[in-house]
């Protein structure tokens, strides 16, 4: 059995709190069942849609990039948090990068290492008509407060962002990690961003952690089935 199906059985027997059981924080009660676990439509919801079928054509390869239960979940994550301005580092076909630019046109989104984003993201962002995507080359100053972290392929030193990031003014912010049980590697990655003193809330739904940086609450770990 390989790593990520060993891990996937271990988090099928251990996830819980669904709709919120036995979590006590109203902030994080309100996150799980009104943003997470959220089954309303949103009218972004057809161009994720579409998003996601732009990279299925001619048989691109969705595996660098969540699905659309979890792009949907990308999006309402942004527009929960509404944060001035959106970073992402990794390998991408576009869907995961359009899930994060279509929850607000007025949130820029950063493309860091633009080299490794192929696939269908120039056709994604033409057919939507996406105008926030921008890209460059490079892999430090991430100064906004909200970040997603391919780490499957991103260089591993790269994935734990910087001081600028981690010590900027805005008291909350918030990191989108993918491939946390893709390997032993991404695992200690996203044991590492857990155990961190600045992470207060992380939540673990096996294709994404989420982690919370906010000072006003305390430290918790939950492992949340999705």
């Amino acid at each position: 059995m390989n790593f990520r199906n060993k891990k996937l059985i271990q988090y099928l027997l251990h996830a819980q709190y669904r709709k919120g059981h036995n979590i006590h924080s109203p902030f994080l009660f309100r996150l799980i069942t009104t943003v997470i676990e959220n089954d309303g439509f949103f009218s972004a919801y057809s161009s994720i849609e579409k998003a996601a079928q732009i990279c299925l054509e001619k048989g691109t390869n969705m595996h660098n990039d969540l699905n659309e239960k979890f792009g949907k979940l990308i999006f309402r994550l942004v527009n929960e948090f509404r944060p001035e301005k959106i970073i992402y580092i990794g390998k991408s076909n576009g869907f995961n990068i359009a899930c994060l630019a279509l929850a607000d046109s007025r949130i820029p989104v950063e493309v860091s290492q633009p080299e490794v984003v192929d696939g269908k993201l120039d056709d994604i962002v033409r057919k939507l008509k996406i105008k926030n995507i921008t890209t460059t080359s490079s892999t430090t100053n991430h100064t906004g407060n909200f970040l997603m972290v391919d780490l499957k392929h991103a260089d591993i030193a790269l994935s734990q962002p910087d001081s600028l990031f981690w010590d900027s003014e805005e008291d909350r912010k918030v990191v989108l990690l993918t491939g946390i049980h893709e390997s032993d590697e991404t695992e200690k990655e996203w044991m590492r961003y857990k155990e961190d003193k600045r992470v207060k809330i992380s939540l673990d739904l096996f294709e994404l952690g989420i982690c919370i940086i906010d000072p006003k609450f305390q430290k918790e770990n939950f492992v949340l089935r999705f």
